[in-house]
């Protein structure tokens, strides 16, 4: 699209200006990260996404409505599918081949949690606790020698971002002889950062 003020009646009859000021905001806002996603029917989820927030306006303040549509757009996340985070190779000193990335796919899919992904390789970063992902790995692929990773519930400036290619440096964190229960994993992917002008 994006709609206009004048498509809303086509859509949602009867609404006060301000309503179809709201529904114009929710509307463009989900049929962008639709779309961007490569989603199926954006256009139909889009506006039932408008459709069910100015629904529940009437017994809103101008306060209560603003803040609605700040939180639904800053609340939304994105995904982004088929970014490379490792190749078969040397890595600090270490060697990587075919079968090690075999390996992290396998055990991606058994030791119980998604790898996050974060800004940077911080040292300081490292030592505290609860420090906010900025999305999750939630699926990683082999292509040739090329490990490739779907990322999720990523905020959209940080979304944005990588599509620009502010963070073409990426680098992954593994763990070696990883163990869970009674068996230890050859390699696991651990994290992934994002380092854009640092060196990988």
């Amino acid at each position: 699209m994006p709609w206009t003020i004048e498509d809303v009646d086509k859509h949602n009859k009867g609404l006060s200006d301000k309503a179809k000021q709201v529904w114009i905001k929710i509307a463009n806002a989900a049929l962008k990260k639709c779309m961007d996603e490569d989603g199926d029917k954006c256009d139909m989820s889009a506006i039932k996404q408008a459709n069910s927030v100015v629904g529940k306006m009437e017994k809103m303040s101008d306060e209560e409505i603003e803040k609605v549509i700040k939180e639904y757009i800053e609340t939304q996340t994105f995904n982004l599918h088929g970014v490379e985070i490792f190749s078969a190779g040397d890595w600090n000193g270490d060697n990587y081949n075919e079968k090690d990335l075999e390996s992290m796919i396998t055990a991606f899919n058994e030791v119980g949690f998604k790898p996050p992904l974060k800004i940077g390789h911080n040292i300081k970063q490292e030592k505290k606790d609860g420090q906010p992902a900025i999305g999750w790995v939630d699926k990683i692929y082999k292509q040739g020698t090329k490990l490739l990773a779907d990322f999720i519930q990523l905020p959209e400036k940080v979304y944005e971002a990588l599509k620009r290619g502010n963070y073409k440096n990426v680098s992954s964190e593994i763990y070696w002889d990883y163990s869970k229960g009674d068996k230890i994993y050859n390699r696991v992917l651990k994290s992934v950062a994002l380092l854009g002008a640092d060196i990988p």
